[in-house]
């Protein structure tokens, strides 16, 4: 991460994944809307083409033939008749359910698209949070409740991260605790850079701290790059791997 130029308030983060939130359930809306108009405008269809079917036939309803024509003649006529009238009730019947076809799979569509949307926006938002919070725990210690608070960073590790850290844990509280340190961290922005298949994600953070001890720091300014990646574990997202990020 060059500078903060990678990375975004977590407010402007919210803030876009609410729009496109609503953007989507705007467009499921009128999906809907457009489906209902397609069904009425399908009965509609279906109620005039069957109108004017029977109009037509009994318009096609020939007086009674002169004796003359041959019977065979007249049974043909009605049955050629009876069956334009039937491929046209079939057509009608078939246009009415190419529409509402059409309008419930657009429907569907973007009922789906809505859905995917929600869940994409909670789960990068969350990701984000996480890795905030993460951060903050790692670099938010005191030598007063040394135990507790590397035990907390313990419990919001996995993978790699847990791997390296919990060796380092005990000696880590020992040198917090002899030279009485304290430190308090502040996050000035994180932003998503990319979520991952599996439910992990890299999110990029930048953090300020403040670090006090008995060598003579007194609120010391310290700032902070870091690439974060958080990945599922227990039901909820943990740190998995820390890296420092360059200016």
């Amino acid at each position: 991460m060059a500078g903060d130029a990678g990375t975004r308030p977590v407010s402007a983060e919210r803030a876009e994944l609410e729009a496109a939130r609503a953007e989507a359930l705007a467009a499921q809306e009128a999906a809907l809307a457009a489906l209902a108009q397609a069904q009425a405008a399908a009965a509609e269809l279906e109620h005039r083409l069957t109108r004017t079917a029977a109009d037509e036939a009994d318009a096609l309803t020939p007086e009674p033939d002169p004796p003359t024509v041959p019977e065979h003649r007249r049974r043909r006529w009605y049955r050629a008749a009876a069956t334009r009238r039937r491929r046209r009730y079939l057509a009608a019947v078939a246009l009415t359910a190419a529409i509402f076809l059409a309008a419930a799979g657009m429907s569907m569509y973007f009922a789906v698209a809505h859905r995917n949307s929600s869940h994409e926006a909670d789960q990068r938002l969350a990701c984000v949070q996480a890795a905030r919070q993460g951060v903050v725990n790692i670099l938010s210690v005191d030598f007063a409740t040394a135990n507790r608070d590397v035990q907390r960073i313990l419990d919001d590790a996995t993978g790699a991260w847990r791997d390296e850290f919990s060796p380092q844990a005990q000696p880590f509280i020992q040198v917090v605790e002899k030279s009485k340190v304290v430190t308090t961290a502040d996050i000035t922005a994180a932003g998503l850079e990319h979520l991952n298949g599996d439910g992990s994600a890299q999110v990029l953070v930048a953090a300020h701290s403040k670090v006090s001890n008995s060598a003579g720091a007194s609120n010391e300014q310290r700032t902070f790059r870091l690439r974060v990646t958080v990945a599922p574990d227990g039901g909820r997202l943990k740190i998995a791997k820390m890296e420092y990020v360059p200016s």
